[in-house]
């Protein structure tokens, strides 16, 4: 049996399978998973857990000794088997047996990174698919997280405007555990019924008092000099790689540079915003950003942020952040 992450709940009220793979990139989503199967199970009397976390030297005959023992005091038993990689033939064979063994006193929960086409084509998997259940996870489309963050909310009795929604996406960048992060304490300040608007989220971070890159780039690409060098030293503060920091302007450099010569070329800004999924919240930075420079102005930026990956190894003379600060000055248009 196949099913998405949205079918887990209605399916756990059913009696549970002996086994279950829960498989993707999306690592809030796998915990979430897990723990919601571990509860149902503990509902049914599976007590015991015994958790496993295999890596590339795991000696998989100890899995088979170990999980295929009773549990000491005679308790149905999870084993919760967590994988950093889908295993060679050992380990295939091994997975094989524990699970043709369909203990009743037994419920095997594995977990794991992207189930390819190979994988998903070995006997043991087969087993899953055809016996238990395969629950693959997926990341979140970007322009369809601001309606996932609504629905998110909506399970805690909270709604979530539209236009909080976007701010709160654009801000997390599809990381959907951030996201979870960020909701848990905007939920602690509004009670069940009421409305997240999109000044509640911004008074969150102003009294936060902490950035993150992102806020250092909206607020560069709306002009807003003045704010960069406080927020570009807090995040000093914060330790913010260096490196990490430069690839994200090079990238905002790059996705401008596009931007610009779609524009240039007679494609309206509507349409440009639509097919590259960019939110209004993101509409607002990037619409000054566009008319301050044109291609070859963010062409001549992305150069300048490239330059300061060679600061960063010391390849080039200078301090990174006194040189990022510079970029940040020139494409926010202050010079």
């Amino acid at each position: 049996m196949r099913l998405n992450f949205d079918q887990i709940v209605s399916h756990l009220k059913l009696p549970l399978k002996s086994a279950y793979l829960i498989s993707g990139d999306e690592p809030m989503q796998i915990l979430e998973a897990t723990d919601l199967i571990r509860q149902a199970a503990r509902e049914q009397q599976f007590l015991e857990r015994e958790t496993y976390h295999i890596d590339s030297k795991f000696n998989w005959p100890s899995l088979l000794e170990q999980g295929g023992t009773m549990s000491l005091f005679g308790d149905k038993k999870i084993l919760d088997i967590r994988l950093e990689k889908y295993p060679a033939k050992e380990g295939q064979e091994c997975l094989l047996q524990l699970l043709s063994a369909n203990d009743p006193n037994t419920l095997v929960l594995i977990s794991g990174p992207k189930l390819d086409k190979a994988h998903q084509n070995k006997k043991w998997a087969k087993w899953i698919s055809a016996q238990g259940v395969w629950i693959a996870v997926w990341p979140v489309d970007l322009a369809k997280l601001p309606h996932w963050l609504i629905s998110r909310a909506k399970q805690k009795q909270r709604n979530l405007a539209l236009e909080a929604a976007e701010l709160l996406a654009n801000r997390v960048q599809g990381n959907l555990l951030a996201a979870k992060q960020e909701l848990d304490k905007l939920f602690l300040q509004v009670v069940e019924g009421e409305q997240i608007s999109l000044s509640l989220i911004e008074q969150q971070s102003a009294d936060n008092a902490r950035f993150t890159p992102w806020e250092l780039i909206d607020e560069c690409c709306k002009g807003n000099y003045q704010k960069l060098p406080q927020i570009l030293k807090r995040l000093r503060q914060e330790k913010v790689e260096p490196m990490q920091l430069a690839r994200m302007l090079q990238k905002e450099c790059l996705l401008l540079e596009k931007l610009a010569q779609l524009k240039a070329d007679g494609t309206m800004l509507a349409s440009i915003y639509k097919e590259f999924r960019i939110w209004p919240a993101k509409q607002a930075c990037y619409n000054p950003a566009l008319k301050r420079y044109g291609v070859k102005g963010w062409q001549r930026l992305w150069v300048r942020a490239l330059a300061l990956e060679k600061v960063i190894i010391g390849a080039e003379p200078g301090d990174f952040w006194d040189d990022c600060l510079d970029v940040l000055f020139l494409m926010s248009g202050f010079s």
